[in-house]
């Protein structure tokens, strides 16, 4: 899981959201191809299509998640940073 600082700074909302996607969201990262969180983070960035956040390589939408909030978004990208290689 991803520092608690940082998760409790997301509202009750996003706090659901978050777990929500979580263990798709790792699972994923996983398969990706990368050997850590910093290197994903490297290839894997914010993007914004209408209403919606995501991360992408390219055009594609990872892991199909998708997220009213960026910071959600945000979130999960730190926890792939923080957790994926260790």
């Amino acid at each position: 899981m991803v520092d608690i600082v940082t998760f409790n700074q997301l509202s009750a909302d996003e706090q659901s959201e978050f777990r929500r996607f979580s263990k798709q969201f790792i699972k994923a990262v996983r398969l990706s191809g990368v050997s850590d969180g910093f290197e994903f983070q490297e290839q894997y960035a914010i993007k914004r299509d209408g209403e919606y956040y995501f991360l992408s390589k390219g055009s594609d939408v990872f892991a199909n998640i998708k997220s009213r909030s960026r910071r959600v978004i945000e979130t999960l990208l730190s926890e792939a940073v923080q957790n994926h290689g260790r």
